[in-house]
């Protein structure tokens, strides 16, 4: 089976409300410029794209459903602690945190798992239970 994805914005979170502000220049909140990214999905069985906010936003498969009732979710899972680990350097990266992979899982145990600290890694998108439930 042919799928077609959007390869100039592959994570375009346009059905998420909470994981990127609007103002990032890779969230489309614009229908037309959202199906303007499938405009060129000719003679395929299925379209899709790649945004992971979607399992963290509680209302992201309601307003995907609302948008196309047919529509299917497929999710990918990563080792939550592999997951974790990959945010931990890419802040650290960003210099958005600083100290060892350990400190700051014990800094986001103790202070934020709802991800809302930039300062602290987001330990609340591994954990997959209560987000595949949805």
């Amino acid at each position: 089976m042919t799928v077609y994805t959007p390869n100039k914005i592959k994570e375009p979170h346009y059905f998420s409300r909470i994981a990127l502000p609007d103002s990032d220049p890779r969230v489309i909140r614009n229908e037309k410029q959202y199906l303007a990214l499938i405009h060129f999905a000719n003679d395929v069985k299925a379209i899709g794209e790649t945004s992971p906010s979607y399992l963290l936003d509680p209302e992201a498969a309601n307003l995907i459903k609302q948008f196309n009732s047919n529509s299917k979710i497929i999710i990918i899972l990563r080792n939550p602690v592999t997951r974790a680990y990959s945010g931990y350097q890419m802040r650290l990266r960003l210099g958005e945190i600083k100290g060892s992979f350990l400190d700051s899982v014990e800094k986001a145990v103790g202070t934020d798992l709802q991800g809302t600290n930039k300062n602290v890694i987001n330990l609340n998108t591994g954990l997959y239970f209560k987000q595949t439930k949805r």
